[in-house]
């Protein structure tokens, strides 16, 4: 692993998933200046070999262990379910909209913090990737409406002394 100054951010170009692994395929420029075939360079914190390249683009030949142990490989993006927007003729009980979004990924290293451990078997646990997880979240619009009111409570004061937020606001019909 390779944990250095970015250089510049390319932009995967092609990414082909075969049985032994995949072959990626990065636009860039700038890193490729002085580079010829079998020199390695380091994306995502991984070194990987340039086995073809071009004016402003290289390829990379991944095996599963770097696909497996990154996030080049069976990487989910995040997600986004545009918000329903009450328009035309499906009229719905409410104004405006809502929406969903959300994501996944692979918990990073300092899953192990908690653990306090030393030497080899804390080095051996921060290099296995730790586990999936998806998150998704629903949102929904809450409208302004002029009687509610967020002001400070000077009678009711934090733990450094300072006034707390007092709220006076209710949901409505429309929520």
């Amino acid at each position: 692993m390779f944990t250095g100054i970015v250089e510049e951010m390319g932009e995967v170009d092609a990414y082909e998933p075969h049985p032994g692994g995949a072959r990626l395929r990065i636009r860039a420029r700038r890193v490729l200046e002085g580079v010829g075939l079998g020199d390695s360079i380091a994306v995502n914190g991984c070194c990987l070999t340039v086995v073809d390249s071009g004016p402003d683009w290289w390829v990379a030949d991944l095996s599963n262990e770097p696909l497996d142990r990154t996030t080049f490989g069976r990487r989910p993006t995040g997600f986004y379910i545009p918000r329903f927007r009450n328009v035309g003729a499906d009229k719905r009980n409410y104004l405006r909209g809502f929406g969903y979004q959300g994501g996944a990924g692979r918990s990073g290293w300092s899953r192990e913090i908690a653990e306090l451990g030393i030497g080899a078997d804390l080095k051996q646990a921060l290099s296995e990737p730790g586990p999936w997880s998806i998150g998704m979240t629903g949102f929904g619009e809450i409208l302004p409406y002029h009687d509610n009111r967020i002001s400070l409570d000077r009678s009711v004061k934090d733990k450094w002394g300072l006034p707390v937020l007092a709220m006076d606001c209710e949901i409505k019909e429309n929520e």
